[in-house]
């Protein structure tokens, strides 16, 4: 996986080494500018700056771009690998830098959390005497492998691989800046603290309190590579020089340790799966830095074209041949990859609107909906999102149940666990393309969904919303050409054609043809009936009980019931609804109220009542509007 989507990135680095940097922005806090030549008491307005999420309404534009630079070369490549350890109070990564979340800083933290005073010093003062062992750390990537030849004077390795990095070291300059740092740090501590609860008073913050010193960014970026480089390699025992050149396991996505063995490989020649160059190393850990910077915009995962460049631009400009990624912003490891080989772009889906259904326009008049052509896989996971699953379905759906927000008379638990079990194959399908799990499922979830909605968040006889749901439900049978989807479409349509003749006719006795016709007008009555409710108007899932029937005998007796009950609002010349309930209460079938027959049965609680329709023609109208 790490080399397929790494490639371009490798390639595009050497021309354009500030790809990262280019899209960095600042973690919220306040950020301080200190001179290791003046007093703290010099600090001015122009030396610090507030930082929001979104790195907005920030005026001071010179030094924003000063401490962002400074900022990328400075952080923690994980509070594991914190120079701070075991506290991990600290999470800046060299001398020029203290970073603490607010929460734990002296008088303006959270009062379980904050340290005091003397508290911080002792961290401050063990944070710069680790930064004074950084040679140690050098040697461990020669010294803990059991594969290095340890004869050899460790020195000489870091001359041979860490040239740079080693001179610099041992530079007797960089140990006395640590020491002047430091000191200026704890001497200076207090008024620091004033200054900070002075501007926590004036402008309230959140996060993050960054100390930074002015120091020109080579220095940052050199302390960065000797912070970094020790800490590539996900365990130093595994390392090993071949040909001349060092390779270690890469850290980013490995789990490897003495504490985990079961994830050693133990079929292998090699305990490891592979090893990389420290340059290879480097460079993966620097592109999950550019998918950390990325997921922050992309709630939904990235998508990661395979020929995109890293020019600056969107990383997914179509949809032919691309990676999905989703990182866990936690610990910002890739969680879910898939690589998707194919063009999931144009889709042909004609959603239309079966059940004949109107919808009233902004002054009140009915429309009838029209069909509708969708071309795209996003513009179709939005009708699912909004008619099935209320606007749950967002964002990551396949990792949120925390997200999912129940609410009675809206988003029930059952439809919560809906799209629990339904939300790996809709994602697949939606996002990747991918449609062999939908098509086995959606007949049954989305009956299932209906069903719900219809019992338990439909207030009195607004329809509406479900019977888009349905209209969806048959559109999606017939677009996965599913067995039976196009014919019960075909069937409905008839079905209510031959309805509006029948039931007008005074001359002879009406009968039902079929069970379908049967199931489907009693669906047409069970709607009619209760729509004369006064009293229900305003009562959720008053649909219920006619679908708790489980044979036409307990349905004709239920619509028996609900006739004594709205009788007195009903006319007796109402030629239509008495050749209806005679066609009914006269027809005999052994068919359960189950698949199809159950089907037909929604299909005429939610199509365009035959008893309501007028002779003028109406209006079309879409669904948008």
């Amino acid at each position: 996986m790490l080399k397929d989507i790494t490639e371009n990135y490798k390639k595009a680095i050497k021309q354009n080494k500030n790809i990262i940097l280019d899209n960095y922005s600042l973690k919220s806090g306040l950020l301080l500018k200190f001179d290791i030549n003046t007093k703290v008491s010099d600090l001015k307005d122009e030396d610090y700056l507030i930082a929001d999420k979104k790195n907005e309404n920030i005026n001071k534009i010179e030094l924003l771009n000063w401490f962002k630079i400074r900022d990328f070369y400075s952080g923690v490549i994980s509070t594991n690998k914190a120079i701070d350890l075991p506290a991990k109070k600290i999470l800046s990564s060299n001398y020029l830098t203290v970073f603490i979340k607010k929460d734990a800083f002296p008088e303006v933290g959270k009062p379980e959390q904050m340290m005091n005073r003397e508290k911080l010093k002792e961290r401050i003062s063990g944070y710069y005497d680790a930064l004074g062992k950084t040679e140690e750390k050098f040697i461990s990537i020669f010294s803990e492998s059991i594969f290095v030849d340890k004869s050899k004077n460790y020195e000489d390795y870091l001359k041979q691989y860490f040239t740079k990095e080693y001179n610099y070291i041992k530079d007797k300059e960089r140990s006395e800046a640590i020491r002047k740092h430091k000191e200026y740090l704890i001497n200076n501590l207090d008024e620091i603290i004033d200054i900070i609860k002075i501007i926590n008073e004036k402008s309230k913050f959140e996060n993050y309190i960054k100390i930074f010193f002015d120091e020109a960014e080579e220095i940052y970026e050199m302390e960065n590579r000797v912070y970094t480089m020790p800490s590539l390699f996900n365990i130093n025992k595994f390392n090993i020089i071949e040909n001349g050149e060092l390779f270690g396991l890469p850290s980013n996505d490995m789990n490897t340790n003495e504490k985990k063995p079961f994830l050693l490989s133990r079929t292998m020649k090699h305990n490891v799966p592979y090893r990389e160059t420290l340059d290879d190393v480097q460079d993966t850990k620097n592109f999950y830095e550019w998918l950390k910077l990325q997921n922050h915009n992309q709630r939904e995962g990235i998508r990661l074209n395979y020929d995109f460049n890293y020019d600056g631009t969107s990383p997914f400009k179509n949809d032919d041949s691309f990676y999905n990624i989703h990182m866990t912003n936690k610990e910002n490891s890739i969680d879910e990859f898939d690589n998707i080989p194919f063009s999931t772009s144009k889709i042909n889906f004609n959603y239309r609107n079966y059940l004949k259904i109107c919808h009233e326009d902004e002054k009140g008049i009915p429309k009838i909906v029209l069909n509708e052509s969708i071309y795209d896989l996003t513009s179709l996971e939005k009708k699912v999102n909004q008619y099935y699953f209320s606007g749950r379905m967002s964002g990551y759906y396949k990792n949120n149940e925390d997200d999912i927000k129940i609410k009675p008379t809206e988003f029930t638990p059952m439809l919560k666990v809906l799209l629990l079990n339904s939300r790996d194959a809709f994602y697949d399908y939606f996002k990747n393309g991918v449609d062999i799990s939908i098509k086995k499922m959606i007949n049954k979830i989305s009956m299932e969904v209906i069903e719900e909605q219809l019992c338990h968040t439909v207030k009195g006889k607004n329809l509406y919303k479900v019977q888009m749901a349905y209209n969806l439900r048959l559109s999606f049978l017939e677009f996965f050409n599913i067995e039976g989807g196009k014919e019960m479409a075909d069937k409905i349509s008839s079905i209510m054609e031959n309805l509006k003749t029948k039931l007008d006719d005074t001359e002879k006795v009406v009968t039902c043809e079929s069970d379908e016709e049967f199931y489907f007008t009693s669906g047409q009555l069970a709607y009619y009936i209760l729509s004369k409710s006064q009293s229900q108007s305003n009562d959720f899932g008053i649909f219920e009980h006619f679908l708790q029937a489980k044979n036409s005998e307990q349905l004709k007796l239920k619509l028996g019931e609900s006739l004594e009950i709205y009788r007195h609002a009903i006319s007796m010349k109402n030629i239509k609804f008495k050749n209806a309930m005679a066609m009914v209460m006269g027809y005999e079938t052994d068919e359960k109220i189950s698949g199809k027959m159950k089907d037909m049965l929604l299909a005429g609680i939610l199509a365009n009542n035959v008893f309501y329709e007028k002779n003028k023609k109406m209006e079309a109208v879409n669904d948008e509007e």
